[in-house]
C-alpha cells in the first residue's frame, strides 16, 4: 500500500496477547453493548460523597459493610454487580461451549479489565469468583484491591503470566493462546 505509512509498534505484553487471541469471529463468545441513562447513579455518588456511606449494613461475606466503602462505588462495580445478579438469574447465559456441548456454570465469575498504567497500554485483568454471592461493597473493594495489587507490580500470577509472555514471539501467542483456553 504505498499510499499508506506505517510505523512499527514495539510491542508490549498486552499488545502480544490481543494479537494472538484476536481472530475471525467464530468463538462463542456474544457481544453487546447497552446504553442506559445513568443520571439516578451519579446523582447518589454525589450524595454518597457529601454525605457517606448509606446505611452500614454487613455484607454477603460478612467482611465489609457499606459503611467501610468511603468513597462511592465505581460505575465498574455497579454493572459488575448487576451483570452477577443477572447471570445468575438466568444461568442459561452463564455457559460455555466444549466439544459441540453447552455447559453451563454452576457460579458467577466475573473478570473485568484493568488498565496497569495510567495510559492504559498494559491491560490486565481482575476475576471476582462467586459474585453472585457478594454485595456490591465487597465486590467494589476486591476490585480496587486487587486491581491496585496489580499496578503496584504485587500481585505474583500477573507477575508470572507477564514475565512469561513478554519472552514469546507473537506469532507463537495465538497458538498458545488457543491451547490454554481450551
Amino acid at each position: 500500500m504505498a499510499n499508506l505509512k506505517f510505523t512499527p509498534l514495539k510491542l508490549n505484553t498486552w499488545r502480544k496477547i490481543a494479537l494472538g487471541s484476536w481472530d475471525h469471529p467464530g468463538d462463542p463468545t456474544v457481544y453487546g453493548v447497552l446504553e442506559f441513562n445513568a443520571t439516578k447513579i451519579l446523582e447518589r455518588q454525589k450524595r454518597w460523597s457529601t454525605s457517606g456511606a448509606p446505611g452500614g449494613s454487613q455484607s454477603t461475606s460478612g467482611t465489609h459493610s457499606t459503611a467501610q466503602l468511603l468513597k462511592p462505588p465505581t460505575i465498574t462495580a455497579i454493572i459488575a454487580r448487576a451483570s452477577a445478579l443477572t447471570l445468575e438469574k438466568f444461568p442459561q447465559i452463564n455457559g460455555m461451549i466444549r466439544w459441540g456441548k453447552i455447559y453451563l456454570r454452576q457460579d458467577v465469575t466475573l473478570f473485568l479489565q484493568t488498565a496497569v498504567d495510567e495510559a492504559g497500554q498494559e491491560l490486565s485483568g481482575v476475576s471476582i469468583p462467586n459474585a453472585e454471592k457478594k454485595s456490591l461493597t465487597d465486590i467494589a473493594n476486591e476490585l480496587k484491591e486487587k486491581a491496585k495489587a496489580i499496578r503496584e507490580d504485587r500481585d505474583p500470577a500477573f507477575k508470572q503470566a507477564k514475565a512469561s509472555f513478554q519472552i514469546m514471539p507473537p506469532f507463537v501467542m495465538r497458538y498458545l493462546l488457543k491451547l490454554i483456553s481450551f
